[in-house]
């Protein structure tokens, strides 16, 4: 099935750990919600997620301590999933974080 033409489908491969259990997936119909994710993750390790601004220290830190993540977007034109890696996936939540997100 084809994403709508205003849409983008992703399918977001994480691994937080080296241990394979730790594999998690998730499939989304824009950057915004596979970014949104990630941010959930994030805050629910975090003390009081819902009261404090985001640190975005921290969340660097979080994301660089994922072990594996990988977005695989769906691309009309090949009628595939193109990989891209982990520096495309924070680039992507560096610009959401600046419009969206209170931070300290």
């Amino acid at each position: 099935m084809t994403p709508p033409p205003s849409e983008m489908h992703i399918i977001l491969l994480i691994q937080e750990g080296s241990d394979p259990k730790t594999r998690i997936w998730s499939d989304h119909c824009s950057v915004r919600s596979a970014i949104e994710y990630i941010i959930g993750v994030y805050s629910t390790g975090q003390e009081h997620p819902n009261r404090e601004p985001m640190d975005i220290s921290r969340f660097y830190t979080f994301f660089d301590d994922i072990y594996d993540c990988v977005p695989l977007v769906y691309d009309r034109h090949f009628r595939a999933y193109i990989p891209h890696d982990k520096q495309w996936l924070l680039f992507q939540a560096q610009e959401y974080i600046k419009t969206n997100k209170p931070v300290v």
